[in-house]
């Protein structure tokens, strides 16, 4: 039984169709075994140009797009993504692993109201940032 959200595009997936673009295998693998344990068909991409060919073949319900990747970023392919007829309405959710002063996400805010999450890797030291909906800190 799916939803109109993803019954649109995949009608036949139950819980619709994920484009992962990661280029961490490791990352890439541990998102994608979450997704395909919670009902959704996982398409994977290492970069952008593959992203580009799965997109064409297959019109994915979501995006979740690692903002560094090899060769062109991720930002760069949402905003493609943005100004395609038929891709523009597909969500996107950008990753990374990049926290702190130095990471500007503005720029991905302002082309395209872009929403930001960091979600640390296995291993990774720091603390979760995110939206809205970012889990609080007994200290908060």
């Amino acid at each position: 039984m799916g939803t109109a959200w993803n019954e649109s595009r995949s009608g036949a997936v139950m819980g619709g169709a994920i484009l992962v673009v990661e280029d961490e295998p490791a990352i890439q693998e541990l998102i994608a075994v979450n997704l395909e344990h919670a009902g959704h068909q996982v398409l994977r991409a290492a970069n952008v140009p593959e992203a580009e060919a799965l997109v064409r073949e297959v019109l994915p319900d979501l995006v979740l797009l690692d903002w560094m990747l090899p060769g062109p970023p991720g930002v760069n392919f949402a905003r493609q993504l943005r100004t395609d007829e038929r891709t523009k309405d597909i969500p996107i959710i950008m990753l990374t692993a990049r926290a702190g002063a130095g990471h500007d996400r503005r720029p991905g805010e302002r082309r395209g109201r872009l929403r930001h999450q960091t979600v640390l890797a296995p291993g990774a030291s720091g603390a979760y940032q995110g939206g809205d909906a970012a889990p609080r800190s007994p200290a908060d």
